[in-house]
């Protein structure tokens, strides 16, 4: 029985330093490489968009606008932030 609950306890513990460490390390990226990407997908997206809108009609919808609303960015002080984080 102790036995038991040592070893429940020795996995929770084992989970929880997983958890708080090698795992968050992985999910969290550093908010300048987070803007480097941003601005490097907002990139690539308008220039896709701008040029196939020159080989065929030109369109109302903006460019800047649209490629924002795909990847969830708004634009503050010329950086490409992600709208699910806290504004500051």
């Amino acid at each position: 029985m102790i036995r038991d609950v040592l070893g429940y306890a020795g996995f929770a513990v084992f989970g929880w330093w997983l958890w708080t460490g090698p795992v968050h390390d992985i999910r969290h990226v550093p908010q300048d490489e987070a803007l480097r990407f941003n601005a490097q997908n907002m990139a690539r997206c308008m220039e896709s968009r701008e040029f196939a809108s020159s080989l065929t009609a030109p369109t109302r919808a903006d460019p800047q606008r649209a490629c924002a609303r795909k990847y969830g960015l708004y634009q503050s002080e010329g950086r490409w932030l992600a709208a699910n984080l806290p504004r500051d």
